[in-house]
């Protein structure tokens, strides 16, 4: 909604608000600052929204983590510790 550059630069004539925003304000035969604060004022309702939209689905899809015990680090050894590490190796020269 607010990108205002790739349509006006390669859109080839594809009309977005921002665009039709600007062409509005700054026109050669006089323009029309009215209706270019209309639809800057159109453009934050429909953002707005859709954020509120997006906040409220976020948050009714959150899920929270509960641990009894705090993690710990564990150190791996011995046999454990060469497959990881072979593994690790294997992986990052792998073709």
């Amino acid at each position: 909604m607010a990108d205002f550059g790739t349509p006006m630069i390669i859109g080839e004539g594809l009309r977005t608000l921002p665009t039709l925003m600007y062409g509005e304000f700054i026109n050669e035969l006089g323009g029309n600052p009215a209706m270019a604060s209309t639809l800057g004022g159109f453009l934050i309702l429909v953002n707005s929204a859709a954020l509120m939209a997006q906040r409220y689905y976020a948050f009714r899809q959150a899920y929270n983590v509960v641990c009894i015990q705090p993690l710990r680090v564990q150190r791996a050894g011995g046999v454990r510790l060469m497959v990881l590490t072979l593994f690790a190796y294997g992986w990052w020269r792998w073709p």
